[in-house]
């Protein structure tokens, strides 16, 4: 598929992101990173309460916007700014880590794997309430 945005869902907290490339890896089977300038992740609503908020992606970090990986669902950034983890409803495998590859969020002052501005709680793992991945179709 070409592009998508990903709507991830925890409680009441809504995020996600968008990427122009496909999710497919052009190795079957392989796990790589896939690079892309318009890649960003967002916020709709988060645990501070900021209003929407885009996240570009850093410089230098394109390479790695995506994750493509038959084991997990959509994957933003190294260090995995956001992660989807296979059958993410039924266990705490997914998780958010702010500024590794995307901007840090409003009132980050540094990155790390610790990163609960999206999905709220009392840790950065999370098991997603809904997730929905819309694609781009050409008539």
């Amino acid at each position: 598929m070409g592009p998508t945005v990903t709507v991830i869902q925890v409680g009441s907290y809504i995020f996600g992101g968008y990427t122009d490339v496909s999710w497919s890896s052009p190795i079957p089977g392989s796990c790589r990173y896939a690079s892309s300038r318009k890649s960003f992740i967002y916020s709709l609503y988060n645990i501070n309460g900021f209003s929407p908020v885009k996240l570009q992606i850093k410089s230098g970090k394109q390479s790695y916007a995506i994750y493509r990986c038959s084991n997990y669902g959509p994957t933003f950034g190294h260090g995995y700014d956001i992660r989807i983890y296979n059958n993410a409803a039924t266990n705490r495998y997914s998780y958010t880590g702010c500024g590794s590859s995307y901007h840090l969020p409003p009132g980050y002052s540094s990155s790390g794997s610790s990163c609960r501005f999206y999905a709220g709680g009392g840790s950065h793992k999370f098991s997603p309430t809904d997730v929905e991945v819309f694609y781009e179709t050409t008539t």
